[in-house]
């Protein structure tokens, strides 16, 4: 029996996250008032 592994093709898709988020979207906001780094920083110390 043969298989059908010579017909699939893959697809990589590329694209911004910045570019589908609305300027006034709630996400935003929380991104402007958290800073998502400062718990690395702190955790790459220990």
């Amino acid at each position: 029996m043969m298989s059908n592994d010579k017909n699939k093709t893959e697809q990589v898709i590329i694209f911004c996250m910045e570019d589908f988020v609305p300027e006034d979207h709630l996400l935003r906001k929380i991104e402007e008032a958290i800073d998502f780094l400062r718990p690395f920083q702190i955790l790459c110390k220990l």
